[in-house]
């Protein structure tokens, strides 16, 4: 089964959802270590010439405490940018994955088929 046929999701228990996060960031991690990406926190960081490729899987959740949805933002930076991360912890230059990946549906809530989506954000990340 593909991401894209499901019609059902299963929504995590909160013990579960820390385990999720974690698994469902090193299953993204391990599909783009051949393109030159490696894991630094919630991190995926590749260097190519004089860019960064940064692509931040954001779990956090709110004040409230760990929740069931998470963004990921993808930003290039300048090698030469001394501080790549913002205040609020953000990264310079950087968009949100459904402004470049237009039309995915339901990708920011982690459900217990959290490898499916794994393996479609990251064939979606390669691609754009």
């Amino acid at each position: 089964m593909i991401w894209e046929d499901l019609k059902v999701y299963s929504p995590l228990t909160k013990a579960e959802l820390k385990p999720a996060f974690k698994e469902f960031t090193k299953i993204i991690a391990a599909n783009l270590k051949p393109f030159g990406f490696s894991l630094h926190g919630r991190k995926l960081v590749a260097i190519s010439n004089d860019l960064l490729h940064i692509i931040h899987i954001d779990t956090r959740g709110s004040w409230a405490g760990s929740n069931e949805y998470f963004k990921i933002e993808i930003s290039l930076v300048a090698t030469s940018d001394k501080s790549p991360i913002t205040r609020d912890f953000g990264l310079t230059a950087s968009r949100r994955l459904e402004g470049i990946v237009v039309g995915i549906r339901d990708h920011s809530r982690m459900t217990k088929e959290y490898d499916l989506l794994a393996d479609f954000l990251q064939g979606k990340l390669l691609k754009k």
